[in-house]
């Protein structure tokens, strides 16, 4: 399937994983927790954006480190009721 979407798609736009998930790879980059301190240290992006160039960083196994203090439109978290 195509993404036409310039930016995030809204969610259920494509097909769920073989877990049942939505939009786990691509859509938008997710806050992990880790061991940081601060607003200046380094926190946990998985799952990649739709900004994202290679395909480590689409990959939810990817990681990448961004600091928490900066503002970035492809990153946010996930909200899951069971």
């Amino acid at each position: 399937m195509v993404d036409t979407f310039p930016y995030t798609s809204p969610v259920g736009s494509f097909l769920p994983n073989s877990f049942g998930l939505y939009d786990i790879d691509g859509n938008a980059g997710e806050w992990c927790m880790d061991e940081s301190d601060g607003p200046d240290q380094p926190h946990v992006v998985r799952g990649g954006g739709f900004g994202s160039q290679d395909q480590y960083s689409l990959n939810a196994a990817g990681r990448i480190s961004v600091k928490a203090a900066v503002l970035y439109d492809w990153i946010g978290f996930r909200c899951v009721w069971l």
